[in-house]
């Protein structure tokens, strides 16, 4: 019989992993969209997630860009020991063996054990996670977010019989996913590898939307979808926004979904995770015009 950690034992997240995992991963301390059980599973057909437990801890693995994760709780983190065993497994398979989205206080707390063995990295600007708070979200308070106001407002005359619907399976979740399909079609470039894997990503919402706790809001002019955000929670203190989008030509639509979206999740959690702008300048100039209170940069453990 083998001992030790065994590279070989990683398998696919699966939805029927739903009640085993959400429970583990909702009880992080790790702030990382990369998380949540809904992203992990629909992102996985793309990258081929897989998991496995070794000693108690959570592991994951992503071929498409070999990279390791580990769960990081409060109760119960992996030993810095351990990751150095897990990398070297990897290593003996031909994969890198580097941890990717590991939070600063761990490497604090490890540091002068991790750097026997990893190269210690900060994430580079474009994987920045921007972190916002729910309340300010719903209020738009002050002058830097008085255009949002605006655009709210004008939506709102604009489209009188606007109204919300929650996201779910059936004619929603399909409205939502053709509105991305349209969208998408809609791109300078609608085949960059970026695109290609948030549609495969996306069209596995379909697989078990509510078993993966996914949830959204959707707004409706009459019958057609104007704009979508769907979301799910990452611990007990924050939800990440997976997918947003907004129809072309509907000014205010997208400040209006968002807007919905923080008065939904109101009094669920303090913060919402709205992920990276991946070095898009426009992404990161609409993100950060909303006034983020935090730009998450976690860190990357390489192996010398």
């Amino acid at each position: 019989m083998k001992n030790g950690f065994q590279a070989s034992n990683f398998k696919r997240v699966e939805i029927s992993d739903s009640g085993k995992l959400i429970p583990r991963l909702t009880a992080s301390c790790v702030n990382s969209c990369e998380f949540p059980f809904g992203n992990l599973y629909v992102w996985g057909y793309p990258c081929g997630t897989s998991w496995q437990e070794y000693n108690g801890h959570l592991y994951f693995y992503l071929p498409c860009m070999d990279e390791l994760y580990f769960m990081d709780t409060a109760e119960n983190p992996p030993p810095p020991e351990e990751l150095i065993e897990v990398a070297k497994a990897m290593q003996s398979m031909g994969r890198e063996g580097s941890f990717f989205q590991v939070r600063q206080e761990y490497i604090d707390q490890h540091k002068a054990v991790l750097e026997q063995y990893f190269v210690i990295e900060q994430l580079p600007e474009e994987t920045a996670e921007y972190i916002y708070s729910v309340q300010a979200l719903v209020e738009l308070k002050g002058e830097k977010l008085r255009k949002k106001r605006n655009l709210i407002k004008q939506f709102e005359r604009d489209y009188p019989n606007a109204r919300l619907e929650d996201v779910k399976p059936g004619k929603v979740l399909e409205d939502c996913l053709a509105l991305a399909a349209e969208w998408r079609a809609g791109q300078e470039d609608p085949d960059t590898e970026e695109l290609i894997m948030e549609s495969e990503a996306l069209a596995h919402l379909r697989d078990g939307f509510d078993e993966m706790q996914f949830a959204g809001v959707a707004v409706y002019d009459d019958d057609r979808l104007l704009a979508f955000a769907i979301y799910c929670r990452i611990n007990a203190e924050m939800f990440t926004e997976s997918f947003e989008k907004s129809r072309f030509n509907c000014k205010g639509a997208a400040q209006f979904v968002n807007h919905a979206m923080a008065k939904r999740l109101a009094g669920q959690c303090l913060y919402i995770n709205r992920e990276q702008d991946l070095g898009s300048a426009g992404l990161r100039q609409a993100k950060l015009s909303y006034d983020p209170i935090q730009l998450l940069r976690n860190y990357a453990l390489t192996p010398r």
